[in-house]
């Protein structure tokens, strides 16, 4: 269990702190990264995605 600490919109990853202080970038297969719109900027900008956070993709969902 972790706590979101910021959302990287260009790769569609959520930065989650975990309890032992780790940050992991992780991106759910149901996110999908696309381009900042000039609003997303403007409001983007009080919360800095981690610096080097450990990167983690979810699997991919099974098909019915």
């Amino acid at each position: 269990v972790g706590t979101i600490v910021a959302f990287d919109p260009q790769t569609g990853r959520y930065h989650v702190q975990f309890a032992d202080g780790a940050v992991r970038a992780i991106r759910p297969p149901h996110v999908v990264a696309r381009s900042f719109a000039s609003q997303d900027e403007e409001y983007g900008k009080w919360t800095a995605p981690a610096p080097e956070p450990g990167y983690v993709d979810e699997p991919e969902p099974p098909e019915e």
